[in-house]
């Protein structure tokens, strides 16, 4: 996703996305596969070292996709999206939502760090990379650990305004605001962060996690939250953000598709 995606869906008994400016899809993962293993050695040669295989074959089991990546979807500006859902969303949001519905109504609007393909592998999403160990995205520090993550450049918000780690950032603070009381999905992740640092052009964050917080990598498939809006919610009314309504149309997405 490079610069904004073209937007739009309406609910019913279906969910209706449309697209509203051109733009081309997420491009193609920058995390490389690893080359395939060496077949195993004859009792002559000398073991491979143990050290690496594991790391390789974990590799592989999380970010090897067989899915070809696509650099264009071809999707004309103002398009539509139809989705048949087994139930409607009771609501559009997220932090309150116990519908899968609303998760998957959701989902092509509101993008994460990352995503999983159909194939259950991790690619970048609104990230340049994903974040590993082997390639200094990830860094464990005795009993805690930092996950650095670098959004893809000019992407924004539907409103126009740039997506920055100023909106991640404002995300936290308001999901571990201490007047929050029933926010199922501010429980999850978000309490396990200290610190964010941002660089000076607000486009990689260092996620300073308080413990060894085993959930991060699907916790990177969450992503910024416009900041302007959140700012605009009261805390005490946070269960109203993203209504079933019209007026979700005033709602800034960073997805290919807005409500």
């Amino acid at each position: 996703m490079g610069s904004r995606l073209g937007r739009g869906l309406a609910t019913a008994s279906a969910l209706v996305l449309v697209a509203a400016c051109g733009g081309t899809a997420t491009p193609s993962p920058s995390v490389t596969a690893p080359p395939t293993a060496s077949p195993v050695a004859s009792p002559s040669t000398p073991p491979a070292s143990p050290s690496s295989s594991p790391a390789s074959a974990l590799d592989q089991q999380l970010f090897g996709t067989d899915y070809a990546p696509r650099t264009s979807i071809g999707v004309a500006p103002n398009g539509t999206l139809v989705m048949g859902e087994w139930s409607p969303p009771d609501s559009l949001n997220l932090w309150f939502a116990s519908s899968f519905s609303t998760l998957e109504a959701m989902q092509p609007a509101m993008r994460g760090f990352v995503a999983v393909t159909s194939d259950g592998k991790y690619i970048p999403d609104l990230a340049m990379t994903v974040p590993t160990p082997e390639n200094g995205g990830v860094v464990i520090n005795g009993t805690t650990f930092d996950v650095k993550v670098t959004l893809k450049p000019n992407l924004e918000w539907s409103d126009g305004a740039p997506v920055t780690m100023d909106d991640y950032v404002a995300t936290w603070e308001w999901a571990t605001d201490k007047a929050q009381t029933g926010c199922i999905g501010c429980s999850t992740g978000w309490p396990d962060i200290g610190a964010i640092d941002e660089s000076a052009d607000k486009l990689t964050a260092t996620i300073h996690f308080k413990d060894l917080y085993s959930g991060w990598l699907g916790f990177l498939t969450s992503g910024p939250w416009p900041a302007a809006y959140l700012r605009s919610v009261p805390v005490a009314k946070a269960s109203t953000l993203y209504p079933l309504s019209p007026e979700v149309s005033k709602v800034p997405f960073d997805g290919p598709f807005v409500i």
